[in-house]
């Protein structure tokens, strides 16, 4: 994520890859920590694309 926010990236989404309904937003938590410690924040909502 910082190499994103360092070569100008300005947008960040979420998604899953889960193979089972139970697991879809599993760490959803560690995903928004990474991506803050890279410079990034919320846009309207949790949901929304993360901006710089």
């Amino acid at each position: 994520m910082r190499w994103w926010w360092q070569e100008g990236g300005d947008a960040v989404s979420f998604g899953s890859d889960a193979h089972t309904p139970f697991r879809i937003g599993a760490k959803f938590d560690i995903a928004v920590d990474v991506v803050e410690a890279a410079g990034f924040r919320p846009g309207r909502d949790r949901l929304d694309f993360w901006r710089r």
